[in-house]
């Protein structure tokens, strides 16, 4: 199952959507294989398909810790007892 894409629809939805990522703050992108349990090259591929959000800081790449969250969410299977 493909995780929804990150792409606001307005200006002002682009802006909120900014501020809300921000709010819970950033992490490496080895933190974030780690979190997400993946590697670097799958890693880069989500960042490079939009699936989660970063934000480049010179060379580095800053992963925003709520869409890792979010990213993991979307695919959670939940099984009825």
């Amino acid at each position: 199952m493909a995780a929804p894409r990150l792409v606001p629809t307005s200006v002002p939805d682009l802006t909120a959507r900014r501020l809300e990522l921000a709010a819970d703050g950033t992490v490496s992108v080895t933190e974030a294989m780690t979190f997400l349990s993946l590697g670097r090259t799958e890693v880069y591929a989500m960042m490079d398909r939009g699936e989660i959000a970063y934000r480049k800081a010179g060379r580095r790449r800053l992963v925003f810790r709520r869409s890792l969250v979010e990213w993991l969410a979307a695919g959670a299977v939940v099984e009825p007892k």
